[in-house]
């Protein structure tokens, strides 16, 4: 965890480092999850007083990290679910509609670190303008045809 933290620093919104990154991290959890299994069936062949205790106790830890675990997703799959079928949420053509209002004909359109926008605009994908912060030294579009 503290690799990742480093290794993307303040980029996180850029998905890339993310990435290349998660496999590593999953790999890195699954030789924790390996070790801590055999760590865990290690326990219940020893002699030691407490070595049966604390078998049980591990057992126990990890069947309440599975029960929260599957309860956490199927509350996050029931929302999901409740969200994509919400019949209140606007569809793509009345936002893409919105969008074109905005716009007047002839006019290139123009974002603000939302490319998607585009899907909206297919037939000014030629002159459509994407401006992102880290882009705002370079790009001028004052006194150009963007709206």
């Amino acid at each position: 965890m503290v690799f990742l933290a480093v290794a993307t620093g303040r980029r996180r919104k850029y998905a890339i480092y993310m990435v290349y990154l998660s496999p590593w991290f999953a790999l890195c959890v699954g030789i924790l999850l390996r070790a801590a299994a055999e760590f865990v069936s290690r326990l219940k062949s020893h002699r030691w007083q407490a070595a049966g205790q604390l078998y049980k106790a591990a057992l126990a830890s990890i069947v309440l990290v599975v029960v929260a675990y599957g309860a956490l997703l199927t509350r996050q799959q029931l929302r999901l679910v409740g969200e994509l079928t919400n019949p209140h949420l606007a569809s793509f053509t009345e936002f893409s509609a919105v969008l074109r209002s905005l716009v007047p004909e002839g006019l290139c359109p123009a974002s603000i670190e939302r490319p998607v926008v585009w899907l909206a605009f297919p037939e000014a994908d030629r002159c459509y303008s994407s401006i992102e912060r880290r882009m705002a030294d370079n790009v001028d579009i004052d006194g150009k045809d963007y709206a």
